[in-house]
């Protein structure tokens, strides 16, 4: 491990002391499992199994880095940049423990030069009375001292410049490391743009596509056509069908001309988000990572057969309130091996995701191939972020549990 690598956890003490600060705010079932014994923690700084395991929680965990947020002092620059996470954010935190650590092998130096400089007065001084003596019979006691000066300081010399160099290859590798990051993120942001771009052209070429099929089959008469533009119709029509298959599933009314975007003042975690959906008259589907929403909604801490019974059938009055609204909840196959669609309470569609894939792949394909306007909910990031590239509508889990629990 270098010393930057130890350094980290004091560089983000402050992000710990808060999000310590943002548990004891929380109700004791809104505590991750993981995190309860750090919660029970009364002392002063927490032992390094704990901050280990709180770290671990808040690089996966969006909505407590959030709360740890609002208990962060304004001034504590390196906290914040840990717990928002703009883009660039692991270079600038891997800068920031190289500099400490620079600054940690400047000290040693320093100290390695005092304890050199007091090593020659030593011996200046043992040369002086070498000097009185040399004609005494202790001349041979003070030449020998002088000699282990000498050799001691040549090896303070040798010690200083060797953990000068180590200290020095220290922030090299972590400046290297920083470098390999940075160029990482940016061929990933590349990556994302081209697949952005070409999912934009696929939806453009099917929107051209079906306007053609729908009209020809209403019987309207196509306008005249150069070969070309029929052949290559006709590769798109098959790039369409190769690249993405519609998944099993009744068939949805047409897209609605725009995005759906939440109304001013409405949060995508908070319970209103949800009354807002309920109100909607336009036909909507709703998208619910069935075990991620799950696990939040657990008394136990991890998802449980209860929980889920009480989800599916929260979901069907959720879907009896809003009449236009057709609610599926995706589970992973693991989950339950006897079924891969059934019905639940109230017209919810159920649906396991087929072995090969996860839940979360499974929400994300749906999503892309709707046909009506599409609502993704999950406490999961990364299926929030494939759900709006989509072009669906993310909303968060807390907002779902938040609904449910007001009931209650």
């Amino acid at each position: 491990m270098s010393e930057a690598s130890r350094l980290l956890p004091a560089l983000l003490a402050p992000a710990l002391k808060a999000a310590r600060a943002a548990l004891r705010r929380l109700e004791p079932d809104e505590i991750p499992a993981s995190l309860r014994r750090v919660a029970a923690y009364t002392g002063g700084r927490l032992p390094p199994p704990l901050a280990s395991s709180l770290l671990d929680e808040l690089d996966g965990n969006e909505w407590l880095r959030a709360k740890a947020l609002e208990e962060l002092a304004d001034d504590e620059a390196l906290g914040r940049l840990y717990l928002e996470r703009p883009a660039g954010w692991a270079r600038e935190l891997a800068v920031a423990s190289a500099a400490l650590a620079a600054d940690g092998a400047t000290e040693e130096l320093a100290s390695a030069r005092r304890l050199v400089k007091d090593a020659e007065e030593r011996l200046a001084e043992a040369r002086r009375r070498l000097h009185e003596v040399r004609s005494s019979e202790s001349s041979a006691a003070a030449d020998g001292e002088a000699r282990e000066l000498r050799r001691k300081l040549k090896a303070a010399h040798r010690r200083a410049e060797a953990e000068a160099e180590r200290r020095e290859a220290e922030v090299q590798e972590a400046a290297g490391r920083a470098m390999a990051a940075d160029e990482a993120a940016a061929a990933l942001a590349a990556e994302v743009h081209r697949l952005r771009s070409r999912l934009r052209r696929t939806r453009r070429d099917r929107a051209r596509l079906v306007a053609v099929a729908q009209t020809a089959a209403a019987g309207g008469a196509l306008r005249p056509r150069r070969p070309v533009e029929v052949a290559r119709d006709l590769d798109d029509a098959a790039r369409l069908l190769r690249a993405a298959p519609s998944p099993a599933g009744a068939a949805e009314a047409p897209a609605a001309a725009g995005p759906l975007e939440l109304p001013a003042g409405v949060r995508p975690d908070d319970a209103a988000a949800i009354d807002w959906l309920v109100a909607q008259a336009e036909p909507l589907l709703l998208l619910v990572d069935g075990y991620n929403v799950t696990f939040s909604l657990s008394e136990r801490g991890f998802a449980t057969p209860e929980a889920r019974s009480r989800l599916n059938a929260e979901l069907g009055r959720l879907a009896r309130l809003a009449t236009a609204l057709r609610v599926v909840v995706v589970y992973d196959s693991d989950q339950d091996h006897d079924a891969a669609v059934a019905a639940g309470p109230g017209g919810v569609e159920v649906v396991f995701a087929p072995a090969d894939l996860l839940a979360d792949e499974e929400l994300v394909s749906r999503a892309e191939a709707a046909q009506l306007p599409a609502v993704v909910v999950s406490t999961d990031r990364e299926v929030r972020e494939g759900a709006e590239d989509a072009g669906a509508l993310a909303l968060w889990g807390e907002a779902l549990v938040s609904w449910m629990r007001r009931r209650t």
